[in-house]
């Protein structure tokens, strides 16, 4: 009998999207893979591709107590129904729920991968600051499973989740990204490169308000006025459940003030990114240390194209950025005039 790995995601889009690779692999290497995550969009590519998913109703933004406790135990009947050998869970409440129903298991191990420190640890509104107390101690008692790794991409978040005594130090290790398919995201002879006449920018990103979309609004409004024929160009789609989306109102209003052009969701990155001079990367958290996930793979993505990258620093850094040879623009945060002063900076 094949072993068995279950992995449980918070959208069946970001198991098609980033852990396709992984789901191959393990079924390469003899693996019965499962798959859990809500309905949606993607469940049936997956299927298609001989995975088998198992669809669990649930939100990342509900905090209703009975509705959670619900997700819960059809989570724990689901464990106990496939008794997996490995279970891998990724993002916040799939990290927590998933690691509470592994505790049931005798046999089970354990990977939980989180990719940032998210929303509640880097928001500062009322709700960010309520709920950060009681996921810590949903975090302590998830991820206290000796049979258990919790994967962070930077020593930054690896500190942070220590520090606060969210994990024991010996249960966490670092892997500085989530990978990047060299065959899909290559250097191409024919990539467009911008002349002083027309320039494209891309900012692709969810549509959080922490990802920096505010801030590329406000660039692309000052530039506009010394570059009039640039094209700063927004792809990315809202994100309802999150605390931190944008609201359509909201977007419309930073398109009209920016002059951006919106594409929405965009399926094809690597011909969206062939077609533009500058990638704008989504780097605007406020918090701990260490860059969000997709700073680190559309870093990558990018560099691999051939491009040039531009980031706006807040002070953490990201220790995996940059490496010798690379071109960088690095601007600072905050006013058009301490953005135009870091462009005489670029290196």
């Amino acid at each position: 009998m094949k072993p068995k790995a279950l992995l449980f995601a918070n959208t069946d889009r970001y198991l098609y999207h980033f852990r396709l690779s992984l789901l191959h692999a393990l079924a390469d290497s003899g693996w019965e893979v499962v798959l859990v995550s809500p309905p949606g969009d993607y469940g049936d590519r997956l299927r298609q591709l001989g995975f088998r998913l198992e669809t669990l109703e649930f939100s990342t933004g509900s905090m209703n107590p009975v509705r959670e406790a619900a997700v819960l135990a059809s989570l724990v009947r689901l464990y106990r129904r496939e008794r997996p050998a490995l279970a891998h869970h990724f993002t916040t409440k799939c990290v927590i729920y998933g690691s509470l129903a592994a505790r049931l298991l005798p046999d089970v191990a354990v990977v939980n991968a989180v990719v940032g420190m998210g929303y509640l640890f880097s928001g500062a509104d009322r709700r960010s600051r309520v709920l950060r107390h009681p996921i810590k101690l949903a975090y302590r008692t998830a991820l206290s499973l000796r049979k258990s790794r919790l994967i962070l991409q930077n020593e930054g978040d690896r500190e942070a989740f220590i520090g606060g005594r969210l994990v024991p130090a010996e249960l966490t290790r670092v892997i500085r990204g989530s990978g990047v398919d060299c065959d899909l995201f290559r250097p191409e002879p024919e990539a467009r490169r911008s002349t002083d006449a027309s320039v494209r920018v891309l900012l692709a990103t969810r549509l959080l308000r922490d990802k920096g979309v505010y801030e590329y609004a406000e660039a692309a409004a000052a530039l506009r006025e010394r570059y009039p024929r640039a094209e700063f160009i927004l792809a990315g789609y809202l994100y309802p459940d999150n605390p931190s989306s944008l609201r359509s109102e909201e977007l419309q209003t930073l398109v009209d003030s920016g002059g951006l052009r919106y594409l929405g969701y965009v399926e094809d990155i690597p011909d969206l990114l062939r077609s533009v001079d500058i990638v704008v990367l989504p780097t605007a958290y406020r918090g701990h240390r260490g860059s969000p996930d997709s700073l680190s793979r559309r870093h990558a993505e990018d560099s691999r194209r051939g491009g040039g990258y531009r980031k706006a620093d807040r002070g953490h850094g990201h220790p995996g950025l940059p490496r010798a040879g690379q071109r960088r623009h690095h601007g600072l945060p905050g006013s058009h005039a301490r953005r135009r002063g870091s462009n005489r900076g670029a290196r």
